[in-house]
């Protein structure tokens, strides 16, 4: 209690107001957001990316602005990255940039020992609080318990110089069901097999879903910015930094505010821990 005799807002509190205020807030809404909380900037920024507010693009994503962005394509192509094509990092050879965030960088990177291309998703050591790592190493061990054609594959994870990484499938490609759904919108008309497409694809989605719940996973932020989509229309769900594993319940406290608000069950909006199961997903 604060000497007023009042509780402070906790992050989860202050992030759920802004966020309904600002539905896809800028980056200088974020930057304000967190001058207006010093003390609590490093919470909100991971929550923010946790929730998919902040651009990092790609498999399991700090978020969308997120799906796995070519170089430049977050408007920030002349922004200085902490690395570089050729740097090495544990067993890695960084190739490309695909995307960065407020929290890290993901990049295209080959993995030497076993001769193939890697997502490697890297939390900078800047960034790095016990909430956030928390959060980032959670997201592996989910990723890392399911393997199935619909779900974007985990290979490992650790972290080399105070850098905590997490090598992923690299999905080519790589666009989103978001990117997907904007450039239909775009369209005059739609195609001929649009609705069979659309079922397909829910149905390639509800499957892999139905997997990851029978393997004690709930995602509980199944959006279609976590949804990557192959060349050959192939659905991947990805970005599991928000999953519930069974039995591991350290990050998923009553009062806690996680997912995405235009997707969320109600039992999440509630932030309820008592009743959420993988109905959650399904709602979403």
């Amino acid at each position: 209690m604060s000497g007023s005799g009042s509780s402070p807002s906790s992050s989860e509190a202050i992030l759920a107001s802004f966020l309904a205020r600002h539905a896809a807030p800028t980056d200088e809404q974020i930057e304000g957001l967190c001058e207006e909380h010093p003390e609590r900037a490093a919470d909100l920024r991971a929550l923010l990316a946790a929730h998919g507010r902040v651009d990092v693009g790609l498999p399991s994503a700090f978020s969308r602005r997120v799906s796995l962005l070519p170089p430049g394509a977050d408007g920030k192509e002349g922004a200085h990255s902490a690395f570089s094509p050729g740097d090495v990092l544990a067993d890695f050879s960084l190739v490309r940039l695909l995307g960065r965030g407020g929290m890290g960088e993901v990049w295209e990177a080959r993995e030497e020992s076993l001769r193939r291309h890697v997502a490697l998703k890297l939390m900078l050591p800047q960034s790095a609080s016990q909430r956030t790592v928390d959060y980032f190493t959670r997201e592996a061990r989910a990723g890392g318990k399911l393997s199935h054609p619909g779900i974007v594959a985990v290979y490992g994870s650790g972290e080399h110089d105070g850098t905590h990484w997490i090598a992923m499938e690299l999905v080519p490609g790589g666009a989103s069901l978001q990117d997907f759904l904007e450039d239909v919108r775009g369209e005059a008309e739609l195609p001929g097999d649009y609705y069979r497409r659309v079922a397909e694809l829910t149905a390639a989605v509800a499957e892999a879903m139905e997997f990851a719940h029978g393997a004690g996973v709930i995602h509980r932020d199944l959006k279609p910015a976590n949804v990557l989509v192959t060349p050959d229309d192939r659905p991947r769900v990805a970005d599991f930094g928000l999953a519930r594993v069974e039995s591991e319940h350290e990050l998923s406290r009553t009062g806690d505010f996680a997912g995405t608000y235009y997707y969320m069950s109600p039992e999440q909006v509630m932030a309820k821990r008592m009743g959420l199961d993988h109905r959650t997903d399904i709602f979403s």
